[in-house]
């Protein structure tokens, strides 16, 4: 009897032991697979930190060396560093902000925002690049007074806006149209970004979140993104207790819906739906 306990045991152990052979295994893998999305993850913002930068100053030190009566050139050569210093600062907001959302320090900061103001000043930053491909950018609101009183952080709401016009641009064909429409009901802003362009292809949608991966890895100039885009809008949509939705076909383009709670006014700050508490502003904050 006793060693037929043992044998049990003896078996027992080793069923155990391959169990945690096997968890071993599986953990090494993913740290692999983690360690390999981070390399190339930082390979590509070195890559768009650095080109952008050459461009830049390789541009700056041509307009030094043009003649009194080359202004024109000098215009010329000024639009593109415009151009390059604009998606540099843009793609850096979204590094800082993803390191921030990894190392838990990200928070909100609610004040009375004008929503629409918003979404003008970021279709008139990216008038530039849209003009490049000859895309129509329209604009739907129903002019509710609520637009321009909403409560949440106006940095956030223009982030998430940026980076869905920049993706709906990039995915846009040649003389496309980009619909931004918003929105607000019972409490809640629904923000829309709509191209017809390539659309994403089915099982891939999930792989547009993930901080560390592209669906395309070519990495070129500054305007391809670092491929974080979506993966900050979904950190920071979650900091306002917000949700982001994805409707695409392939080579029909995409939809990709907002919708983000009003942060409630209590005696101490403003609180989300759920009862979480912000520090409060003063009454007359507003941004835009």
């Amino acid at each position: 009897m006793v060693n037929n306990n043992k044998a049990v045991d003896v078996e027992r152990l080793k069923a155990e032991v391959a169990e945690l052979n096997r968890r071993l295994e599986l953990m090494n893998e993913k740290f692999e697979k983690s360690e390999n999305y981070k390399s190339h993850f930082l390979s590509l913002v070195t890559n768009e930190i650095i080109n952008p930068f050459t461009s830049i100053l390789g541009l700056s030190k041509g307009i030094t060396q043009l003649k009194d009566d080359e202004i024109e050139k000098a215009r010329k050569l000024a639009k593109i560093i415009y151009t390059e210093t604009f998606f540099l600062d843009f793609q850096l907001n979204n590094i800082f902000m993803a390191a921030r959302l990894e190392a838990g320090e990200a928070v909100a900061n609610p004040v009375k925002v004008d929503v629409l103001s918003v979404i003008n000043s970021v279709v008139n930053d990216f008038s530039v690049e849209a003009g490049k491909k000859q895309i129509e950018i329209e604009v739907v609101n129903n002019d509710d007074e609520k637009l321009t009183q909403f409560v949440s952080d106006s940095s956030i709401l223009e982030l998430v806006t940026a980076n869905l016009l920049s993706n709906a641009i990039k995915a846009s064909f040649d003389k496309g149209k980009v619909i931004i429409s918003a929105d607000i009901k019972d409490g809640m802003l629904y923000l829309s970004v709509k191209d017809f362009g390539t659309g994403i292809d089915a099982g891939k949608e999930h792989e547009l979140f993930d901080r560390f991966k592209k669906l395309d890895d070519t990495i070129n100039s500054i305007n391809t993104g670092s491929g974080i885009g979506l993966a900050v809008v979904q950190g920071v949509l979650d900091l306002l207790h917000g949700n982001l939705e994805l409707e695409s076909e392939p080579g029909k383009g995409s939809l990709f819906r907002v919708s983000v709670p009003e942060a409630i006014r209590t005696e101490c700050g403003f609180a989300t739906d759920d009862g979480e508490l912000f520090f409060d502003m003063d009454d007359d904050s507003e941004s835009f």
